[in-house]
């Protein structure tokens, strides 16, 4: 099979937690180019920040933001595709989230929204340099969503009650809406079927290329969409059980250049490096 898209989740899987990204991994990624394969990114980040962190890995191709609800041009910044939340969910998921005692952040034009600065913003902006210039305070978050109709929704917790709180999410609002866990510490809301894996569905369609053309590789629940839509789904090796029970095949971890592996052994000579 040749393939002729691969698409990448960033952090974890192409970048690691000091924002590094490392050579193997930005050669094999010119080698694909080189032979002619496309390389994105999908990622739950903003477009804004994926862009900051895209010039080491970045040719050009259109890249997926927002958790799948946002395709966009990094060249020109036009956004190709946008799939929101529509302001009556937004306003019912964030009133939810406060009367369950958690702190929401909404993402609306650009700014990161939220009622006020919390412990769980500090962890947020932990995973975005600069990004505290986009916050907004606003005093009622419910009306703001309502009215500006946010991109997604995010909400922090413990590791160890995150999984509850997803699940209970999901029995709240059934299929009205998409509520994944990102992180070991993050949850996001989305449109209902805005994930990873429609929106390399939607990418595939712009590009002109099939579906068995195209790899997805990922280490999070949050990717589990966009492996299972792909011809060919790769799990880091250290991705949750679940994870990895719907990859195809796994690839070393993040510090052992697993992303490299997987461009060479499925893109390039077959040879693992």
């Amino acid at each position: 099979m040749t393939y002729r898209l691969l698409v990448l989740d960033l952090d974890g899987t192409v970048m690691d937690s000091n924002f590094n990204i490392s050579q193997a991994v930005i050669d094999a990624v010119t080698g694909a180019r080189e032979r002619g394969a496309q390389v994105t990114i999908a990622t739950g980040r903003t477009f804004k920040s994926l862009l900051q962190f895209l010039p080491p890995i970045g040719g050009g191709e259109p890249v997926i933001s927002y958790q799948g609800a946002l395709i966009g041009d990094p060249q020109t910044g036009n956004i190709l595709y946008q799939a929101g939340l529509s302001g009556q969910l937004a306003a019912r998921a964030v009133e939810h989230l406060q009367t369950n005692g958690i702190i929401p952040l909404a993402f609306c034009e650009g700014k990161t929204v939220v009622d006020r600065w919390s412990p769980e913003l500090d962890l947020y902006l932990s995973f975005h340099p600069g990004g505290e210039s986009d916050v907004l305070v606003v005093p009622d978050l419910v009306g703001y969503a309502r009215d500006f109709e946010p991109i997604k929704l995010l909400f922090a917790a413990d590791p160890e009650e995150l999984d509850s709180i997803v699940a209970r999410l999901r029995l709240a609002f059934g299929n009205s809406a998409s509520v994944v866990r990102s992180h070991r510490q993050l949850g996001e809301i989305t449109a209902p079927g805005v994930d990873k894996g429609s929106a390399i569905a939607q990418l595939a369609r712009l590009l002109n290329v099939e579906r068995e053309e195209v790899i997805a590789v990922g280490d999070e629940e949050n990717d589990i969409p966009m492996i299972e839509w792909a011809g060919l789904g790769l799990a880091m090796a250290n991705a949750p059980a679940s994870v990895l029970a719907v990859s195809d095949a796994t690839v070393p971890p993040i510090d052992e250049d697993g992303v490299a592996v997987a461009i060479h052994r499925y893109l390039l000579d077959g040879v693992v490096r």
